[in-house]
């Protein structure tokens, strides 16, 4: 064999050996995940154990780490408040079934003692109107267990994030935040999308801005015309050169022109054409945002938001 075929021959020798090192070099997110797929979803517990593992395997890692194990967590912490809602819906499935009324089947399960304990674990229990009841997150829970280990993205959106859900947007088919929260809520989320146009939730802070700014942009049957009006000159004053601020400026002219601003409330009904015209700005913005409201259910938007 020649000298230069055995160099080949020891290039490639090196080359596999260098590979079979890359596949075994461990992958600390991937045990992480491994792990909270190994956790049970219908046990509240099962919280302070991904917790601690992500303390004890992450936290000594670099920053990368942190946000990769970070979004593993969020996705089990969601799946447990799923797994838990579901099951309180089959405790009151069994009460209704002995002939109790869903509303007080509903009471008797939100005052058991295993829906007592979940503030022991980050979660609770919310009275949803007429929709019943969900398990999520106490907002307050997750900013202050996780952001110290968290870079200034994160915990800049998990901040935006426990206010959002603490105020709570959508109660019993109504928006329940006033106009001009609606308008800031906007204004911050863009805010947010400029300043970390990076960051590994930048797709969820696309979704609520789109959110928002919708029903901003539409008025809302709820909202008096010169409550409208005033907030969208505030808006247009404080950010005319922002991308919603563009889209808040073709509104207020088409509002002006119909009239809408001279009217009140009962006189004037937004036309179709108008919502759908909305929908098209938002749509040619390039948004990846198919659902329109945010919610005060989890940290994030849901997967299909996200899109």
């Amino acid at each position: 064999m020649g000298r230069s075929a055995m160099l080949w021959g020891f290039v490639l020798l090196v080359l596999v050996v260098n590979s079979a090192r890359a596949e075994d070099k461990p992958d600390p997110v991937a045990d992480y995940k491994t792990f909270l797929a190994s956790l049970p979803k219908d046990d509240p517990a099962s919280i302070t154990k991904a917790i601690d593992q992500y303390r004890a395997a992450i936290v000594p890692l670099d920053m990368d780490k942190h946000v990769k194990a970070f979004l593993e967590f969020l996705d089990h912490y969601d799946g447990v408040c799923g797994a838990l809602c579901r099951a309180f819906w089959d405790r009151v499935d069994g009460l209704k079934s002995r002939g109790i009324d869903e509303w007080k089947a509903i009471e008797a399960v939100q005052n058991s003692e295993e829906a007592q304990k979940l503030t022991q674990y980050g979660l609770e229990f919310m009275n949803a109107a007429e929709d019943g009841f969900y398990i999520r997150g106490i907002p307050e829970y997750i900013p202050t267990v996780f952001s110290p280990d968290l870079p200034l993205s994160v915990r800049t959106y998990l901040k935006l994030r426990k206010v959002d859900m603490k105020e709570r947007y959508w109660v019993d088919g109504s928006i329940t935040v006033s106009f001009t929260r609606l308008a800031e809520r906007t204004a911050q989320w863009d805010q947010y999308i400029h300043d970390f146009p990076n960051s590994a939730f930048r797709l969820d802070a696309f979704f609520f801005r789109t959110a928002c700014l919708r029903q901003l942009l539409l008025g809302d049957s709820y909202r008096e015309p010169q409550d409208v009006k005033a907030v969208y000159e505030k808006f247009l004053r404080d950010y005319p050169n922002t991308y919603p601020g563009h889209l808040v400026r073709r509104q207020y002219e088409v509002f002006r022109k119909a009239g809408y601003f001279s009217g009140i409330k009962d006189d004037f009904t937004i036309p179709c054409s108008t919502h759908d015209e909305v929908m098209n700005w938002l749509k040619e913005s390039g948004s990846p945002c198919e659902c329109w409201f945010p919610d005060d259910v989890s940290y994030r938007a849901s997967s299909c938001e996200r899109q």
